[in-house]
């Protein structure tokens, strides 16, 4: 039974809340049985943490030390994060996130992509693997190929070399409304941030630009929303 703060179990537990700690171990937490049990299911590599019946025993006191949530979790586990994999050769729909950096959004976008058969999820500099995301994408992080790229001409320049067409989301007036078109069966579609839109160096980069018809009263979608229209649109 670990039931001290100086165990370097525990420090290395605590230290995975934060970003730094995550990239030092490579590893990420999950809270809660239920979270848990899917993960096991999916053949998660972990480690499982709790007062009593888990792999390792931890006292109730130090989940509560390491867990932010208001009600506490019964367990918690450690994950090994994956291997970054840039073959995308048996990819056929990529969704790239330009800077969105809300974690409920985040977490929102990558639940749609696993709904919606997008087989990877590409950010631009972000914390993936921030518990918030990992709270609110729930299974949905074991079953989808996530990678953290910065280079953008890096990626998108293996997106061209795998023959994907590029899609991105925005309100122009060379924009195609998404029922109008007959979309490739490879492609990537990129949406931006929630306050900037997709950045200058990325919209250049677009094959064709789509967006969604909605009521003349709203000015735009949350992100997140106009994420799974779009990922539910091309996938029915």
């Amino acid at each position: 039974m670990i039931s001290s703060k100086s165990n370097e179990q525990y420090k290395i537990l605590k230290s995975l809340t934060t970003k730094k700690g995550r990239l030092m171990h490579n590893a990420f937490l999950i809270e809660g049985s239920k979270i848990i049990e899917e993960a096991k299911k999916l053949n998660v590599k972990l480690i499982t943490y709790c007062p009593k019946g888990c792999d390792v025993d931890l006292a109730n006191f130090l989940i509560n030390s390491i867990s932010d949530l208001e009600s506490k979790p019964d367990m918690i586990a450690k994950v090994e994060i994956k291997k970054v994999n840039l073959d995308f050769k048996n990819s056929k729909r990529i969704l790239y996130l330009d800077n969105v950096n809300d974690p409920g959004n985040v977490g929102t976008l990558i639940r749609s992509a696993l709904a919606f058969n997008f087989d990877t999820v590409v950010f631009s500099n972000l914390d993936i693997y921030n518990q918030k995301i990992t709270r609110s994408s729930r299974n949905a992080t074991f079953s989808v190929n996530l990678i953290d790229e910065k280079d953008y001409k890096n990626i998108f320049l293996i997106f061209k070399k795998y023959g994907f067409k590029i899609y991105g989301a925005l309100l122009s007036e060379d924009a195609k409304e998404i029922n109008e078109l007959n979309f490739d069966e490879k492609l990537v579609v990129v949406l931006g941030n929630e306050g900037h839109g997709i950045s200058d160096p990325i919209l250049k980069i677009l094959d064709e630009k789509i967006y969604i018809k909605i009521n003349k009263k709203l000015e735009s979608l949350n992100v997140a929303i106009a994420g799974a229209i779009i990922m539910n649109k091309i996938n029915s």
